[in-house]
């Protein structure tokens, strides 16, 4: 009987200390023990500075894919050359290269020249995404036979509206040829030779190139002001790319409106007179100058702002304006140019962006402003400059790092340029409302806490 209550007292025992064991591991499981930080994940490394762009047709926004696009410096000299992919996109690393303007050119099968200047913000790391429209050559297919014939096609430069024409006499040709033909507008077509004091009144081009003539035909510009009568204008044909000077000349007829010039091949001609393109177009990206914009030709009037924590951050949301003021000084008693001849010569010289919109006359245009911005690397506050965790100005504590970027819409005389010869005088002037990148901020977020910011 001993025994037994000695048994189980044992056992009673050993059950009362393990509910007793159980009862204080749960309470010590369940007490709150102070919380610490969370570590900070690894910072996005640096990224590179690209220049990014969309080629697209000028008259339906269509994506234009496989468009040939050269990247220049200012001096001329190639950077480099990419194609476009299927959604008329091209892109190209430009961190080392440290130029604040660079040229883009653009061209596509069966469409014209046309180019930019992408403006790059060195001291904000921020490079303009550059849109560029091209135009679509218009050509009519002109079948030539022995007997001969006249073949037009429509001029968008005339001044009278007149005809390009193709006149050529019975065996011109000894068979049955077809070629196509085509009034190419001056900004579709790359500068003269001798572009400092020279211009294209006219350009045609006859495809495909090489057909030799058995007779002379007679190519018919329409031009886009009047001459003199008897006036003879200087033909330049294009080979490989570039404008060569040729010993014809274009005789102006009596109608003041018409020059006509023998051809014995077809080939892309250009007629060349000594008018003078002149004057200045700035870009629209200015360096951050502590808002002292109210000195200077500029006037802040929105500021708008992005932030973003890695990547890219592409601002594609903007839209600027311009108003144009166009004045048109007669020299003597001959007519004024057409507005698209001046528009299109504009165009040529200066790129499409900084006369976007413009059709020879006064008014006011719109057209959209972007920017890409990457991100820059390693916060200089960063505790860890390996992985760009913590604050030095704040130990210990967790958060994380993101930029601000501060747009700020400016307006600026952005365009003073002339056209000018010994009859008349063409002046542009365009007062721009745009966006420029004003600022640039590192941001950090600590835990439980507000944000602090960091100019750079």
């Amino acid at each position: 009987m001993n025994n037994k209550k000695k048994t189980f007292f044992q056992v009673l025992a050993i059950i009362t200390f393990l509910i007793a064991g159980f009862i204080f591991s749960s309470c010590e499981s369940s007490r709150v023990g102070p919380q610490l930080p969370t570590p900070n994940p690894p910072a996005p490394p640096a990224q590179p500075l690209v220049l990014k762009g969309n080629v697209f047709d000028s008259k339906t926004n269509g994506a234009i894919s496989g468009a040939a696009v050269q990247i220049l410096k200012q001096d001329g000299s190639s950077v480099a050359s990419v194609a476009t992919d299927a959604a008329g996109a091209f892109s190209y690393d430009i961190t080392t290269l440290n130029q604040a303007v660079l040229k883009v050119t653009a061209t596509a099968s069966g469409y014209g020249f046309s180019f930019v200047y992408a403006n790059i913000d060195l001291t904000n790391k921020a490079a303009e995404i550059v849109r560029i429209p091209i135009d679509k050559i218009q050509t009519t297919t002109v079948n030539l036979t022995p007997t001969g014939g006249t073949a037009t096609v429509p001029s968008n430069e005339s001044v009278s509206g007149q005809n390009v024409a193709l006149t050529f006499p019975p065996n011109a040709v000894t068979t049955n040829t077809t070629v196509s033909v085509a009034q190419v507008a001056v900004n579709n077509v790359p500068p003269p030779t001798n572009a400092a004091a020279s211009t294209q009144v006219g350009v045609a081009t006859l495809q495909p190139v090489g057909i030799t003539f058995a007779q002379p035909v007679r190519l018919t510009f329409p031009l886009p002001f009047e001459f003199n009568a008897g006036e003879q204008i200087p033909i330049q044909e294009l080979v490989n790319n570039v404008w060569t000077a040729t010993t014809l000349n274009a005789v102006v007829d009596n109608t003041l409106l018409l020059a006509n010039v023998n051809i014995t091949k077809t080939s892309q001609y250009s007629l060349v007179d000594n008018t003078v393109v002149s004057g200045t177009a700035t870009g629209s990206i200015l360096p951050y100058d502590n808002k002292s914009f109210e000195v200077k030709l500029n006037k802040i009037l929105e500021d708008r702002q992005y932030t973003f924590s890695s990547g890219t951050l592409n601002i594609t949301d903007l839209t600027g304006s311009k108003v144009w003021t166009v004045t048109k000084t007669k020299k003597g008693n001959l007519n004024l140019p057409s507005d698209s001849w001046i528009a299109n010569t504009f165009k040529q010289r200066f790129g499409v962006d900084a006369f976007e919109g413009f059709t020879g006359i006064s008014a006011t245009t719109t057209f959209p402003v972007s920017f890409s911005v990457p991100w820059p690397g390693i916060p200089p506050k960063a505790a860890d400059q390996t992985t760009g965790a913590g604050n030095v100005d704040y130990p210990g504590v967790s958060g994380s790092w993101s930029v601000r970027v501060t747009v700020s819409s400016t307006s600026t005389t952005t365009v003073n340029v002339s056209i000018e010869n010994a009859r008349w005088k063409i002046s542009v002037t365009g007062v721009t409302n745009s966006w420029q990148i004003t600022k640039r901020e590192w941001v950090w977020t600590g835990h439980n806490q507000g944000s602090v910011y960091y100019n750079f």
